[in-house]
């Protein structure tokens, strides 16, 4: 038979024993601590004979365990109203150098903005047509070592749409004693070009020799999208440049079946793509690729 004092010793010890075991939980609402089940444990204790002497410490206890409780209980919603406001911080300055980087990546080196509106004002084009337009844009880069056009939105739409296809394509460059390959790669609304020797000395980190930059922003409206370029002239002439335009044109806007079956080669199937086919083909055209005195 358990004796009274023992069954007070193991009545106080059950409620300290829960006092502490709550001071070692967290819980995220407050009806944790009035738990239907923890009152009548309580109103039992309150009615044992003994409960009178150690009132005095069960109260402390308790006390004591409820404020740890809500201590902790603020704290940590605290930590946690912290931990978002970081993370959304984190989060935005991840985005602005994502997108920095990408525009970076997208430009690789280009000294021409990315945007129309970066480079001329589009209030001064709004109300002109699209043949006031082309003099306006010709005009602002007639002093310019460059090339620079007004093309057809829908033959950028066509051209875009086989860039997305084919994004690499190589081009034979007329010189003097033969032709010289020149690989080009598009990349958002650019068009980087570069040797075929100067890709294979360096790489993915070869530096481009001629760069055209399309500005579509007036597509819609006016039916027209604006081109203009940047060349090395170091590695590269402004003849060759427009030569490249022209190749470019040839093969991205409305090929022929020959000619489309070459990008699908060189892009899909490289293995099997023959340098002089392409020569063949070019010398075989209505273009004139070769130079004249």
């Amino acid at each position: 038979m358990i004796s009274r004092r023992l069954l007070n010793s193991v009545t106080y010890g059950r409620l300290i024993s829960r006092q502490l075991a709550k001071q070692r939980c967290i819980s995220t609402t407050s009806a944790w601590w009035n738990s239907k089940e923890e009152q009548n444990e309580d109103a039992e204790l309150e009615h044992n004979p003994y409960f009178e002497k150690y009132a005095d410490k069960i109260k402390k206890v308790q006390n004591e365990a409820k404020q740890y409780g809500n201590k902790t209980f603020h704290g940590d919603a605290r930590l946690k109203r912290e931990t978002e406001r970081w993370k959304r911080s984190i989060q935005s300055v991840e985005e602005k150098l994502s997108k920095k980087k990408k525009e970076q990546e997208d430009k690789r080196g280009s000294k021409l903005p990315s945007r129309l509106d970066e480079l001329i004002h589009l209030d001064l084009l709004q109300s002109k047509t699209a043949d006031e337009i082309s003099h306006i844009w010709t005009e602002h880069f007639k002093d310019q070592t460059a090339i620079s056009a007004i093309i057809p939105a829908e033959s950028f739409k066509e051209m875009s749409t086989r860039a997305e296809e084919f994004p690499t394509f190589l081009y034979p460059l007329p010189k003097e004693n033969g032709y010289e390959f020149v690989l080009s790669q598009f990349e958002g609304n650019r068009c980087f070009f570069t040797s075929l020797i100067n890709f294979q000395v360096h790489g993915e980190n070869a530096p481009w020799q001629f760069c055209i930059t399309f500005y579509p922003e007036l597509a819609e409206d006016k039916g027209v999208v604006l081109m203009t370029s940047e060349l090395d002239q170091s590695a590269m002439n402004i003849f060759e440049a427009q030569c490249l335009a022209q190749l470019q044109k040839l093969f991205y806007v409305a090929p022929d079946e020959r000619k489309a079956d070459l990008m699908l080669t060189f892009n899909k199937n490289p293995d099997a793509f023959k340098y002089m086919d392409l020569v063949k083909e070019l010398e075989n055209s209505d273009m004139v690729v070769k130079k004249t005195e």
